[in-house]
């Protein structure tokens, strides 16, 4: 039990824990305490101060007219806008920490879905010209078919 205790040192100030605290407890004192309470909560503003700073940049960055053009885009221009947003936020300096494991999941999904588009835009393109080799008929022959 003796050793236990010696090993047990405060998550602050890496003094040993006395042995007359609680058997789980993580700090030496109640001044200890105090202080990892503080820079919790001081963690905690900072990172909600960081996630503010970060959406008043992107929706100041949006304008009205990256707006429309960003609805009248396809899915696929949509995304590749979303990528660059995604980049940007996990480039700046002022992006929290805690925000980059999101942003990085974020990132990898969109990235995903736009190799998905490719790759299906590919296929089909494939298909197409597969299938234009004689084997079936153009719309410019179905055409001239219907004129007769």
């Amino acid at each position: 039990m003796a050793e236990e205790t010696e090993k047990r040192m405060c998550k602050i100030c890496a003094l040993p824990i006395p042995p007359n605290r609680r058997k789980g407890a993580v700090y030496c004192c109640a001044e200890c305490s105090e202080k990892a309470k503080r820079d919790i909560l001081f963690n905690k503003k900072r990172h909600k101060k960081a996630m503010q700073k970060a959406e008043k940049r992107v929706t100041e960055e949006l304008s009205e007219q990256a707006f429309e053009r960003m609805t009248d885009d396809t899915q696929l221009d949509m995304l590749r806008f979303c990528r660059e947003v995604l980049k940007t936020a996990m480039a700046d300096a002022d992006t929290s920490p805690a925000c980059l494991a999101g942003l990085c999941k974020q990132l990898i999904e969109v990235n995903s879905e736009i190799t998905a588009i490719n790759e299906a835009e590919a296929k089909s393109e494939n298909v197409l010209e597969h299938l234009s080799g004689g084997d079936v008929e153009t719309p410019a022959e179905d055409e001239a078919f219907q004129g007769v």
